[in-house]
């Protein structure tokens, strides 16, 4: 794997216990820090969760060498032209470490409830194809006018311009045939959710961002693949089991049920076998991943992960 990221779960934690991770995720050499953009913590709505786009540029001025990441930007929420400026600011701010990932939005209760629309998926896609075209445009050019669909811009001038040249790198995630299209024509990076997703799936969903690069002449190599998601992971057999337990109690669901629902959505397992599952992975062109550790653990799991994973698949 060229890419290790720590995928904070920062819902229901306050700025200090969100900075006190993020750190020790630099020192212990993961290469991106990256948050959700959600207004609702995905655990339980009743939660603190610290806006992404806020923590993001707080964050970049207490690291110093690795990447920032919000996975992804929900593009419902912010126009771009304002989006290019946030995102151009936390470049400069952090010296040239930002990700930029967008996506085109799933939540939609999350954004009734805080009044923005919530249009079919046909028209979300449009509004990120135009929104990635108006931000690149608005990271290179000195005035931009654009007039699609959905935005429309008038001799926009945006300074500064990111520190990366000649632009941040993109990441597009999601593995909608749609959204795989888009990744073709804009992304830098393309990014699956583990969720749901296996071997298989994940093979099927490359061969058709393949063909799209073959479309419109696109290298499809200078693509970095990535996943992301919940690992969920112990030293032994035995102390897997322990864990389950807890976390089933936890969760108020039985130890199968919870075991059910983490062969499906997560790498799962001891350290050997989660070591197997992100080498399946890397063996059908995945390159890089972003890990998100159980939330009550995460200080301990990154420890680990670090210790007796990361050595054994980091390139």
């Amino acid at each position: 794997m060229n890419h290790i990221g720590f995928n904070i779960d920062h819902g229901g934690l306050d700025y200090d216990e969100i900075l006190l991770l993020s750190k020790l995720g630099e020192d212990l050499g993961f290469d991106s820090i990256s948050f959700y953009d959600h207004f609702y913590s995905l655990s339980d709505e009743n939660e603190i969760c610290l806006e992404a786009w806020s923590l993001l540029p707080a964050i970049s001025l207490n690291t110093k060498k690795t990447k920032l990441v919000p996975l992804v930007t929900n593009n419902l929420f912010r126009h771009p032209g304002i989006l290019a400026k946030m995102a151009a600011t936390v470049d400069n701010l952090s010296k040239g470490r930002l990700i930029f990932g967008i996506g085109a939005g799933w939540y939609e209760k999350e954004a009734l409830d805080f009044g923005y629309k919530f249009p079919n998926l046909k028209t979300r896609l449009e509004m990120l194809d135009e929104s990635i075209q108006v931000i690149s445009k608005l990271w290179q050019e000195d005035k931009t006018t654009f007039k699609g669909t959905h935005y429309a811009l008038e001799d926009a001038e945006s300074l500064p311009k990111p520190m990366q040249k000649p632009h941040p790198p993109i990441l597009v995630g999601g593995k909608a045939k749609g959204i795989l299209r888009i990744v073709a024509k804009y992304a830098d990076i393309s990014n699956f959710t583990i969720r749901g997703l296996g071997i298989e799936e994940c093979m099927r969903k490359l061969a058709q961002l393949k063909d799209y690069c073959s479309e419109i002449g696109r290298d499809y190599n200078s693509i970095l693949k990535t996943v992301s998601g919940a690992c969920f992971f112990a030293g032994s057999k035995k102390e897997l089991e322990i864990e389950l337990e807890e976390d089933a109690k936890r969760r108020e669901m039985t130890k199968d049920e919870l075991t059910k629902f983490y062969m499906g959505s997560a790498v799962f397992g001891t350290t050997e076998e989660i070591i197997d599952q992100i080498r399946q992975y890397e063996k059908i062109g995945v390159k890089g991943a972003m890990f998100r550790f159980s939330k009550p653990k995460q200080k301990e799991k990154a420890k680990l992960f670090s210790n007796e994973v990361m050595s054994k698949i980091k390139t």
